[in-house]
């Protein structure tokens, strides 16, 4: 994401390390480790496998992670879920 092209997010450079040594640094673990890192209503909500807990950039990290976008991730997928999985099959039985 080029909203993390930042020198505070830099992990190093790809011709002097590894690319292992550079994924799994502390830095790179920190900052997975808070991306994934989900609001207490995702871990019941029916849209979880399609927004993910959306992006970490959209999350409210002094409210628990809520992301701003959820109500509207909701009410989108809740109006069209049925046309969203009746494009997943057509793409699925190609």
């Amino acid at each position: 994401c080029d909203f993390y092209v930042l020198d505070e997010f830099k992990l190093g450079n790809i011709m002097s390390s590894s690319l292992i040594n550079l994924i799994s640094s502390d830095k790179a673990v920190d900052f997975i480790k808070s991306s994934i890192k989900e609001h207490d209503d995702c871990k019941v909500c029916s849209f979880k496998n399609l927004c993910r807990s959306g992006c970490r950039r959209h999350k409210d990290f002094s409210d628990n992670y809520k992301n701003r976008f959820c109500e509207s991730f909701k009410f989108f997928y809740s109006k069209n879920i049925s046309k969203l999985i009746e494009i997943a099959n057509i793409v699925k039985f190609r």
